[in-house]
């Protein structure tokens, strides 16, 4: 995956098929999209574990 990135990366910057500049957005906007996700999700996971604890009565 990341050598398909570098590829990309590398086509960008010798300024090559410029029409396709706006694929590689949006294969960029996914990929923030993703990561976002990703941390929303764990974020949301430690909620509901702390929900779910038992609290200790001592």
């Amino acid at each position: 995956m990341a050598v398909f990135f570098l590829l990309l990366n590398y086509l960008e910057s010798t300024g090559y098929n410029k029409s396709s500049k706006k694929f590689f957005g949006i294969v960029r906007g996914v990929k923030k999209m993703t990561k976002a996700e990703k941390i929303k999700h764990t974020w949301q996971q430690t909620k509901e574990r702390r929900k779910n604890q038992i609290p200790v009565v001592c």
